[in-house]
């Protein structure tokens, strides 16, 4: 193009397209990061069974809190093992596709406490069927299985 030339009207007219088509992704994949993209995922979950690990009803009745794993639709996520409480980023992708950042501060105290905290971190997928939330590590073998909680 010579000096003082006005570069064609196309060209202008492509990179606004490519901008609404590059605008619209982006908001699909932001979408997609949250707990939404798998159906009931939100809400409290109380384990019914940890891989490697006996949870005893009797013992956990006595801890100050209720040990519950809970999603948030703000794509945090929090954990309690009956005693402490963790906060999590997350993200639940296709096909169940489940990822973490990483844990925040938490409290020390001593409790009966149910690894609810080593079941997510160990998780690479998560399944929901119904009233039933299961963690499956990244082979595909079930790390955690957990029932809806009310409220």
């Amino acid at each position: 193009m010579e000096e003082g030339e006005r570069a064609p009207r196309y060209r202008w007219w492509v990179l606004g397209i490519g901008g609404a088509v590059l605008a619209t992704a982006v908001v699909v994949v932001l979408w997609n990061r949250d707990g939404a993209s798998v159906p009931g995922v939100e809400g409290r979950w109380r384990p019914e069974s940890i891989a490697g690990y006996t949870i005893d009803p009797a013992r956990t009745a006595a801890n100050p809190r209720e040990p519950l794993v809970e999603f948030r639709p703000d794509g945090t996520l929090t954990t309690s093992d009956g005693c402490n409480v963790v906060e999590i980023p997350y993200t639940v992708g296709e096909q169940g596709a489940f990822g973490h950042g990483a844990p925040g501060p938490q409290t020390d105290i001593g409790c009966w406490a149910v690894p609810n905290l080593g079941v997510v971190l160990k998780a690479k997928r998560v399944d929901v069927d119904g009233d039933v939330l299961t963690f499956l590590d990244g082979a595909g073998v079930e790390v955690g299985r957990y029932a809806r909680a009310g409220g």
